[in-house]
């Protein structure tokens, strides 16, 4: 190109190598476009070793963790922390799902559509741990006319998750936070959806908030939201992943500041684990009511009057899912996919919806 463009009068003193020195110059990447380069390899080594940290060093330290509470069990540990709320004849219950939180919200959108009719007309408790915690408010709300699950999914868990992307460290630290302000701004939508300064749902305690107490080891149903704060507080506890899904100033458990019964808290998907190890029943309420399970993963921990919905049987996700990595069309995947799923497999369910409310 230089040699047939550059004739003898235009080449004023310049070489032909000059010439492709100054066209490769121009045709390379600006310095800010490589930082950028260096900035998403940068990203995604923070994420392995968030992915990393949740899969081997947090099961291994509360593994030992409950272990100890095992073999060094407190008088507090033989407590049972008051569940006074009202009960109910049949309960809906969501495992501690991550990020697989958005598979249980597609899977539910559907189940809905079909049975919405058969959970508003029964007598029932909305209950989850960790990221399932998110889709039982969800449900109950979508149940109650307060937004659909579809808008509770588009609106607002994708707009966790380009929050999540916007952080550099993904989920690392930034989303123990965002949860609790997710938790605040639902609150709100929930006050405007009914009206009423404590939401109806909520005021009658049929929404609940599974976390682990820190100290014991067990499952603490939390159930009392008569402000943002508190609904909030409970669902970040829920989901609080010590070195992971943690903040920077605390790594290791929330303080509970509106909740009784229960001063320092961990991820609710702990309450099963330390269950299994002792051989008792997980998630236990009063009076054992007929319990719906949606499991995204296999569980061993026992559940007595339990209707299980095997999500995992179906295959549609794996287990890097469980991260949330922060791309918006990842998680819309992961809703499409377990909404079609759904329809498929309807018979299926039915039968399974039919056991439960008969």
């Amino acid at each position: 190109f230089c040699q047939s463009v550059m004739s003898p009068g235009l080449k004023q003193g310049m070489e032909v190598a000059d010439c492709e020195a100054v066209l490769l110059e121009a045709h390379s990447p600006p310095p800010a476009a490589r930082r950028t380069v260096v900035e998403v390899v940068w990203v995604w080594m923070l994420q392995l070793v968030a992915v990393l940290s949740y899969w081997v060093v947090m099961p291994t330290t509360m593994g030992a963790a409950a272990l100890g509470a095992l073999l060094c069990r407190r008088a507090c540990d033989e407590e049972e922390v008051a569940d006074d709320a009202a009960p109910r004849s049949r309960r809906v219950f969501f495992d501690a799902s991550g990020a697989w939180h958005f598979y249980q919200m597609g899977f539910m959108a559907a189940v809905l559509e079909k049975h919405g009719h058969r959970f508003r007309e029964a007598d029932m408790t909305y209950e989850g741990a960790s990221g399932g915690a998110f889709t039982a408010a969800a449900v109950n709300a979508s149940v109650h006319g307060v937004k659909s699950m579809p808008w509770w999914f588009f609106e607002a868990n994708i707009a966790f998750v380009e929050s999540i992307s916007a952080s550099v460290t993904g989920m690392l630290f930034a989303a123990s936070k965002l949860l609790q302000s997710t938790g605040r701004h639902s609150y709100h939508i929930l006050q405007e959806g009914t009206g009423q300064e404590i939401p109806n749902f909520l005021a009658d305690r049929s929404t609940v908030v599974w976390v682990t107490d820190a100290q014991t080891l067990r499952g603490v149903p939390l159930s009392r939201f008569p402000v943002d704060e508190a609904f909030a507080e409970a669902l970040q506890a829920s989901c609080f992943i010590p070195g992971v899904l943690c903040e920077l100033t605390n790594w290791f458990f929330k303080r509970l500041k509106h909740h009784s019964g229960v001063q320092v808290a961990n991820d609710g998907c702990f309450v099963e684990f330390a269950a299994y190890l002792r051989g008792e029943e997980a998630y236990a309420r009063k009076g054992s009511p007929k319990t719906l399970k949606v499991e995204t993963w296999p569980s061993k921990a026992a559940m007595s009057n339990t209707i299980r919905i095997e999500l995992w049987k179906y295959g549609d996700y794996g287990p890097g899912d469980v991260y949330i990595w922060g791309s918006p069309e990842w998680a819309k995947g992961l809703y499409q996919r377990a909404y079609d799923t759904a329809v498929r497999n309807m018979h299926d369910i039915d039968i399974k919806l039919d056991e439960f409310f008969a």
